[in-house]
C-alpha cells in the first residue's frame, strides 16, 4: 500500500479533521484509514457527536492518528460544547497535531467560508489537499494518502520535526489538567466526609448498644439495680473503633 512520505520507522502523524456538519469529515476520515472506522452516512444534521480517533499502522511501524470531529465550525452550535469538543480534541492529540484536513474546495474557500475556517487554513499557511471519498480506485486513494502525508511532512520539517503547538494548545492541556485534579481532589473529599459520616453513625450503634445490653445486665442482677438509672452519655466511651 500508498504511504511511502514517512521513511524513519516509528514516527507517529496526527491528522485532525475539521469543518461544516454534512461536508464528509468521516467519509474524508475513512478514505486516509483505507477502511470504514468512523460513521458515514448522507444526513442533513452531524453523524459526529464527540472527537473520535483511530489509529493505521503500517507494517514498519509508521502510525497515523486520524481524529474526526463534529462540526467545530457551525456558527448554530453553542460555544460551551464547541469548547468542550476542542479541548477533548487537544487531549487526543497528546503531543501535537501535524496537520488540519479542511474539507472544502478553493471557491468556498474564497467566498462563503465561515472567517473561524478562513483563520485556520491561512494559520496553516494555505496549505490544502483535496480528498475524493467516492472513487474506488485502490491506485488514486493510495496516492490521495502519499499527497497529505508528504504535506504533513514538509510542514514537520519547517517546524524542526515538532508539530503544531503554541500557548493556546498548552493553555487547553494545562486547564484540562487541572480540571482533572480538581475532579479528583473533589471526589476524595466527598468519600473522605462520606466515610467519617458512617464512622460517627457506627460509634453511635455501638454505644447505643452498650447501654442496652448494661441495661438488660443491670435488669437480670439485683445487686446492680442503681446501674439502670445510668446516663446513655456515659456509655459512650465503652466501645471504641
Amino acid at each position: 500500500m500508498g504511504g511511502s512520505a514517512i521513511s524513519d520507522n516509528g514516527e507517529v502523524r496526527t491528522v485532525v479533521l475539521v469543518g461544516k456538519t454534512g461536508n464528509g469529515k468521516s467519509s474524508t476520515g475513512n478514505s486516509i484509514l483505507q477502511r470504514d472506522e468512523f460513521e458515514s452516512k448522507l444526513a442533513w444534521t452531524s453523524v459526529t457527536r464527540t472527537c473520535e480517533m483511530h489509529t493505521m499502522v503500517w507494517e514498519d511501524g509508521r502510525i497515523l492518528n486520524v481524529i474526526d470531529t463534529p462540526g467545530l465550525v457551525d456558527i448554530s452550535d453553542e460555544s460551551e460544547c464547541i469548547e468542550k469538543e476542542i479541548i477533548k480534541c487537544i487531549d487526543m492529540a497528546n503531543d501535537g497535531i501535524h496537520a488540519l484536513e479542511s474539507l472544502t474546495l478553493d471557491d468556498y474557500l474564497n467566498s462563503s467560508c465561515p472567517k473561524p475556517l478562513k483563520d485556520i487554513v491561512e494559520m496553516c499557511g494555505n496549505r490544502r489537499v483535496l480528498f475524493d471519498n467516492k472513487t474506488q480506485d485502490k491506485l488514486k486513494k493510495s496516492k490521495q494518502l502519499d499527497q497529505l502525508l508528504c504535506l504533513v511532512n514538509e510542514v514537520v520539517d519547517k517546524n524542526d520535526g515538532k508539530p503544531y503547538t503554541n500557548e493556546l494548545f498548552l493553555k487547553y492541556q494545562i486547564s484540562n489538567l487541572k480540571q482533572s485534579d480538581a475532579s479528583f481532589v473533589k471526589q476524595l473529599s466527598e468519600e473522605k466526609a462520606a466515610r467519617l459520616n458512617v464512622e460517627n453513625e457506627i460509634r453511635w450503634w455501638r454505644s447505643y448498644m452498650s447501654c442496652k445490653i448494661r441495661l438488660v445486665l443491670n435488669r437480670s442482677c439485683p445487686k446492680r439495680e442503681l446501674h439502670s438509672r445510668i446516663c446513655p452519655t456515659k456509655c459512650s466511651s465503652v466501645w471504641r473503633i
